[in-house]
């Protein structure tokens, strides 16, 4: 089920406090009051029931997300299979990255894992937001810097030889998802089938 667009509402200024804290968060200094204006007249609050599919394969991303309350993860079809390729949860981008930068259709898709809440701008305004305040590119580089980190990180799961060394990865790297996210999705994401991950997570719990 897609949300309808219609549910899009202003955002409040506590809502625009927690963009802020969230860019605040990626080690930048405050926020120029002029740009927080910008935003608020602009940026819109969406919100996403559990199940709902934000983004559909093949088309464009025009948007960009900042999640603020919720679960998100972005998935492939490959032999109608479900492969799950990122999950983020609160203060991070949810949208198909690659889509968004080249403004061509992604074969992703991306869906609410639980009820969501972001706050949501126009690609074309963050173009023009960019161009008012060159400030706002410092602080757009380095949340994409983070984002790409974790691209990085999703990149070497694929890379281990073993499902236990792709487990123990996950936990040392995305410990905030290992008790959030349900272990269809987990597994999915490790490129491993459910039945090895129940084995390997029973295994760890007899250790303990």
């Amino acid at each position: 089920m897609k949300s309808d667009i219609s549910m899009r509402e202003p955002i409040t200024e506590k809502q625009l406090m927690a963009l802020v804290k969230m860019f605040n968060a990626q080690d930048q200094g405050p926020v120029n009051e002029e740009i927080g204006v910008f935003i608020m007249s602009r940026a819109y609050l969406v919100k996403h029931k559990k199940g709902d599919i934000i983004h559909k394969a093949g088309n464009v991303c025009r948007v960009m997300n900042f999640l603020t309350t919720g679960l998100v993860r972005g998935f492939i079809m490959d032999s109608n299979k479900e492969l799950t390729t990122w999950i983020v949860v609160e203060h991070e981008l949810a949208a198909p990255i690659i889509s968004y930068v080249n403004q061509s259709a992604t074969i992703e898709n991306v869906q609410a894992l639980e009820d969501c809440e972001m706050i949501t701008m126009d690609y074309d305004d963050i173009q023009e937001l960019y161009l008012k305040f060159p400030d706002f590119n410092r602080i757009t580089r380095r949340l994409f810097e983070v984002y790409y980190s974790k691209a990085e990180l999703r990149a070497l799961i694929a890379r281990f030889s073993t499902a236990e060394k792709k487990y123990q990865f996950f936990l040392e790297n995305f410990q905030e998802l290992s008790n959030r996210v349900t272990q269809i999705y987990i597994a999915s994401f490790l490129g491993i089938d459910q039945a090895t991950l129940s084995r390997i997570r029973r295994q760890k719990k007899k250790l303990v």
